[in-house]
């Protein structure tokens, strides 16, 4: 898996061809996280709803096959825009994941882009940064960092440098 800026879609011909269907697809998922550096540090927050519920991020994927024919592969990619204030203001990132909102789950699944060289354009007008107003942050554990770890506990907020948590990496 990997993050495609939507200015990728019409200059990158496997991208773009990956908004033809059968290649576009949405993620549900009930957060997403980005890391705001502090010196040597990366500080992990957590995006969800304010309300808590769940949200699905827009991708397109690809079934790759190598030039010698020897191996097969489908590929994925989450596409990712210009972030919305909340992501920008606590993280200082420059992208955050496409969020699509529930009313336009069938487009988005529905869309039919006849592909780079065409003169159209892929639905853009869906791929744009997520209402802010209806997301909130908080900070979580840095152990999140490591994929050793995988417990519920470590979306809980924490306190920035809470003893023991932040400074863990």
């Amino acid at each position: 898996m990997r993050l495609a800026n939507l200015a990728t879609f019409e200059h990158t011909p496997q991208i773009g061809r990956s908004f033809q269907l059968p290649g576009v697809w949405t993620r549900p998922v009930d957060a997403f996280i980005e890391w705001r550096k502090d010196g040597k540090r990366r500080l992990p927050y957590v995006f969800a709803m304010k309300d808590d519920s769940p949200f699905a991020l827009g991708g397109v994927w690809r079934h790759w096959r190598s030039p010698d024919r020897k191996h097969d592969m489908d590929t994925f990619a989450i596409i990712t825009v210009d972030p919305h204030e909340l992501v920008s203001e606590t993280t200082g990132h420059d992208r955050m994941p496409v969020i699509v909102k529930r009313a336009d789950y069938q487009r988005w699944l529905a869309e039919r882009w006849p592909g780079p060289g065409s003169g159209e354009r892929p639905p853009i007008d869906l791929v744009r940064p997520f209402d802010s107003d209806r997301m909130k942050a908080w900070l979580v554990d840095s152990r999140i960092n490591n994929v050793r770890n995988n417990e519920a506990a470590l979306l809980d907020p924490v306190k920035d440098e809470e003893p023991g948590q932040m400074g863990m990496f």
